[in-house]
């Protein structure tokens, strides 16, 4: 009888460790960021990402408004302050049009780091390389 009952609190406790363990690995909110809107010079492109420093190891939403008969090339983004490879985006056009893609900057030995953001544009409609540049900030955690 003894034997049963040490058995039976083996597995509740086996159960609850394991709902234990499982509660504390489900993925934290996100906290909603706050947005800028950037503007370029002889271009009616408007960019729309977290307003900087941006924070690293969290996903962030980059939406890309362009002219008719323009959309957005492979892009990247390329550490300024340290190497740190580069980072590839692919956009998506959403239902209104305009363009969207997630990035997400990993941790640096750096508390704070500069990032360039490259975006080819292609023009539909003609020939010719174009693009936009965007140096933001990043901050740890």
């Amino acid at each position: 009888m003894l034997q049963v009952i040490n058995h039976t609190l083996i597995k509740v406790f086996i159960l609850v460790g394991c709902t234990w363990i499982a509660l504390g690995c489900t993925p934290q909110e996100t906290v909603p960021l706050e947005t800028t809107t950037h503007s370029f010079a002889n271009s009616s492109a408007t960019l729309t990402m977290p307003a900087g420093p941006v924070p690293v190891e969290q996903a962030m939403v980059i939406e890309l408004s362009l002219p008719p008969l323009v959309k957005p090339g492979l892009s990247q983004v390329e550490g300024v302050s340290m190497y740190m490879g580069s980072v590839p985006l692919l956009w998506k056009e959403n239902d209104t049009g305009d363009w969207q893609t997630t990035l997400y900057l990993g941790a640096c030995t750096e508390p704070r780091m500069l990032w360039r953001l490259t975006i080819p544009l292609i023009r539909l409609a003609e020939t010719g390389a174009e693009s936009l540049s965007l140096t933001f900030e990043s901050v740890a955690n």
